[in-house]
């Protein structure tokens, strides 16, 4: 069983911070998480773990880290040690919060992790993961880095470990690469928002194992945030390959009036086209589905999003019972 705590950063819980109960012995916690702003860095490798707010537009967790400013070590930050929430594990729930890193865009700040999400099994439900460059990572990290020193941060020497998520009715934006990383993921009826940036927006990089089931995507709107200038933008694609073996695929879902025809970018090598697997089925937007599929991709047959439907019913069923089951 898991012991429940009441966190409010007013002082009317059993903790005012989160980072408190995390520091507790017990490895099963769920907390109760009151309308608020906590800020600081959230780091937990507890066995299971549920934080639940009341209301995502009141209940924020925020950071504001970017990869480009210099860390205590000598080095700059990098990617991986920005995150505002850092979960591994075996099951993580999430509902209800919104979690934020505030470094701001790309250009200045460089990479700046909301959600660092590795547990095995991760749930998140009516979460707001707003930033601009890697908003959210979906963990393990790849096997091997481009760059020496590019996986620093929580996970760069353990071994990678398999990762089942899904995101139901959540609202995600960023601007570059703002969906990345290895883990097989359904995202349900989530809204993704794209900010304005003066470069490419692209807005899932997967790093998919060559056995991997990669990004789903069922009946999802992508749409323009507040501040973005369809005039000065350039374009806005589905996704790039982080690694070879990418895999994203997005069925039923609102493309709105942004996403560029070519849809799909191959990251600057041509030999991404052959490995990697991007694909489209029934969706809503400016283009043909057929036209619409970019250079590399493929619009799926009637049998084959069948058959990626289901795969998305497994990996929604194999979380929710996880995260059920720990609890």
């Amino acid at each position: 069983m898991t012991k429940t705590f009441i966190v409010d950063a007013n002082g009317a819980g059993d903790f005012s911070t989160i980072q408190e109960v995390l520091a507790l012995p017990e490895e099963k916690l769920t907390i109760i998480l009151k309308p608020g702003i906590y800020s600081g860095q959230i780091f937990s490798t507890k066995k299971y773990l549920c934080i639940k707010g009341e209301n995502p537009e009141t209940t924020v967790i925020t950071g504001s880290i970017g990869a480009k400013q210099p860390f205590s070590d000598g080095n700059i930050t990098g990617t991986f040690r920005t995150y505002t929430a850092y979960f591994s594990g075996q099951a993580v729930h999430l509902e209800n919060l919104t979690i934020e890193n505030t470094a701001g865009q790309g250009s200045i700040a460089g990479q700046a992790i909301a959600l660092y999400a590795s547990a095995s099994f991760v749930y998140c439900k009516n979460l707001i993961l707003s930033g601009f460059q890697d908003t959210l990572f979906t963990g393990p990290l790849p096997e091997k880095e481009k760059i020496p020193g590019g996986f620093r941060g929580p996970e760069e020497n353990l071994p990678r470990r398999k990762s089942i998520q899904y995101y139901e009715n959540c609202h995600i934006s960023g601007t570059v690469d703002y969906i990345f990383g290895s883990a097989d993921v359904l995202f349900k009826n989530c809204t993704l928002s794209v900010h304005d940036t003066q470069t490419e927006c692209y807005i899932t990089a997967p790093s998919t194992p060559s056995n991997g089931t990669g990004y789903i995507f069922d009946s999802c709107k992508i749409q323009k945030a507040e501040d973005y200038n369809i005039q000065q933008h350039k374009n806005v694609y589905l996704g790039r390959p982080w690694r070879k073996y990418a895999k994203c695929c997005w069925i039923n879902c609102d493309f709105g009036e942004i996403i560029c025809q070519q849809a799909w970018d191959n990251w600057n090598d041509a030999e991404n086209e052959k490995t990697s697997c991007f694909s489209v089925f029934n969706n809503k937007w400016l283009h043909s589905e057929e036209a619409g599929k970019g250079k590399f991709g493929k619009v799926l047959t009637s049998q084959q999003a069948d058959e990626i439907l289901k795969i998305s019913e497994t990996i929604r069923q194999s979380v929710l019972n996880s995260c059920s089951k720990e609890a």
